[in-house]
This record gives C-alpha cells, sequence and structure tokens, in this order.
C-alpha cells in the first residue's frame, strides 16, 4: 500500500516529525499523516485529515528513453510545514495552504490536528503570513519573507 501511494516521487515530498517513539510523515501535496513507530520498527497507521483533489501532469518520455514526472498542477491543500509541541503529545500543529469542502487553510494560521480523536481541535491565527515554522519545548517560531522577520508564540493550553 504505501509503496504504490509513494510511486510519484513528488508524493514523497513533506515533512518529518520526531516525538515520543513514533515518527510522523506529512505529506506536502496529499493530507496525508503517516505514523511510524520507533520501538515496533515499523508503520503503525496512516490519518487523513482532509479530503483532497489532485491533479496531475502526465508523465513525459524522453528522446532518451528516460521517464520525466512533473509536480501536481493542481492540488487543493498543500502543506508547506508541520510542527509538533512538547505541551500537545497527541498533536501535530500543520502550515498549509488552499481549500476543500471542509475548510479553507491560509498561511496566516496553525491548524491543530489531535492525531488520537483524527479531527481538527484549533486554530491560531498567526497573525502574518508565515513560510516556515519550528518549536521548541516552549516557542512557535515563523519566519515571514514578507516581513523579512521570525515571529515567536507561545501556545498556552489548558491540558
Amino acid at each position: 500500500m504505501i509503496l504504490k501511494e509513494f510511486s510519484n516521487p513528488f508524493y514523497r515530498d513533506g515533512y518529518l516529525l520526531s516525538k515520543k517513539g513514533k515518527v510522523l510523515f506529512i505529506t506536502k501535496y496529499l493530507p496525508n499523516i503517516y505514523i511510524y513507530d520507533i520501538h515496533q520498527k515499523g508503520f503503525e497507521r496512516k490519518v487523513r485529515f482532509d479530503q483532497s483533489q489532485i491533479e496531475e501532469a502526465p508523465a513525459q518520455k524522453l528522446s532518451n528513453g528516460a521517464k520525466a514526472i512533473y509536480p501536481p498542477t493542481k492540488v487543493d491543500i498543500a502543506t508547506e510545514d508541520a510542527i509538533h509541541l512538547f505541551q500537545k503529545p497527541n498533536s501535530v500543529f500543520l502550515l498549509s495552504k488552499g481549500a476543500t469542502d471542509n475548510r479553507s487553510y491560509n498561511l496566516d494560521k496553525l491548524y491543530e490536528f489531535d492525531l488520537k480523536r483524527e479531527k481538527f481541535v484549533n486554530t491560531y491565527d498567526l497573525g502574518t503570513k508565515v513560510d516556515e515554522i519550528t518549536s521548541n519545548k516552549n516557542y512557535v517560531f515563523a519566519y515571514s519573507k514578507q516581513k523579512s522577520k521570525i515571529f515567536r508564540y507561545k501556545i498556552i493550553t489548558t491540558e
């Protein structure tokens, strides 16, 4: 199953997160989160956080016999980055853009997806469009090319 899903090299594009015995792989062009268990050394499950349509450019055979594969020409959702927070061990935070029938995604917001409940539980307004995010134990850091700044956020949890 996994090999077929990753047959197109652009569907292998994404973000790796490591957390408490797990490795998460969040794909860029598909709304998928693959969860791997480090201790069991294997694939645990796939979580789909939304429904998305993709239009693919057809592969072309080149004159030298090689095959050229192109990125999708249109996607409903593109995940630009992802993080997890120490305080929220069951969640992944997505920086995504696009829209589906279920929700809109904008790069000025961070979307919290609960992996246990398999649903979005919160949206955080970042106040500006950001291009990259990272986190440490206490803060979320977001880089905005538009503003040429790095912003620091503290996510307050009630759990």
